[in-house]
């Protein structure tokens, strides 16, 4: 008996899923670079698991960075408001760009959406 063809939570190209034991996780190539694709030219923001915060244009899905351009590399420990905060203003005020373009590694970020989508509160 072999074991199930499921890719490993490393694989870039993973999905977060879990398959049932014996089971085949099917993915198709590229997946991760179709979901990303709506958000090419938008003003996103990155979240990271530490303190550092990514706002900028998509400009870029490669298999192992995101490249924003006209990008705010903002490292919330030397800030003295929350990541939330920091992120309404942005999207009232625009990004404070600090960066003409950066490669963020795919592996630090936890969460992206488009600035656009930011509720004011």
């Amino acid at each position: 008996m072999s074991a199930p063809d499921v890719r490993g939570r490393d694989d870039p190209d993973s999905a977060e899923q879990v398959a049932a034991p014996g089971a085949r996780l099917e993915l198709r190539a590229g997946s991760e670079r179709d979901e990303l694709a709506p958000f090419l030219g938008e003003d996103v923001v990155l979240d990271t698991r530490g303190e550092l915060l990514y706002l900028g244009r998509l400009a870029h899905v490669g298999e192992w960075f995101l490249e924003l351009a006209d990008a705010d590399v903002h490292d919330m420990h030397e800030s003295r408001t929350s990541k939330e905060l920091y992120v309404m203003d942005a999207a009232r005020h625009g990004v404070k760009k600090n960066r003409r373009s950066v490669h963020v590694r795919k592996v630090e970020v936890i969460s992206i959406s488009r600035l656009s989508d930011v509720i004011q509160y």
